[in-house]
């Protein structure tokens, strides 16, 4: 997934800015959400949707609450 493939809106186009801003990799955010690279990378183009879980642990991480990801810009 390259940066100039994604045009993403709402809870992905937060979890993608949120893991770039942090310098984060697909694979050091995969293992803190607690699932694999492959499903990160379907959550992120929004095959399927993000569990409460792994944004709290993600949220966490950033010293955020999970609430940030759902706000309206």
């Amino acid at each position: 997934m390259t940066q100039k493939s994604l045009k993403l809106r709402g809870i992905q186009g937060r979890v993608f800015s949120l893991m770039r801003s942090l310098n984060m990799t697909e694979d050091e955010l995969s293992k803190v959400m607690g699932i694999s690279r492959t499903t990160l990378r379907r959550r992120l183009s929004g095959l399927s949707r993000f569990r409460p879980e792994e944004l709290e642990a993600f949220a966490h991480l950033a010293g955020t609450s999970s609430k940030w990801f759902h706000e309206v810009a």
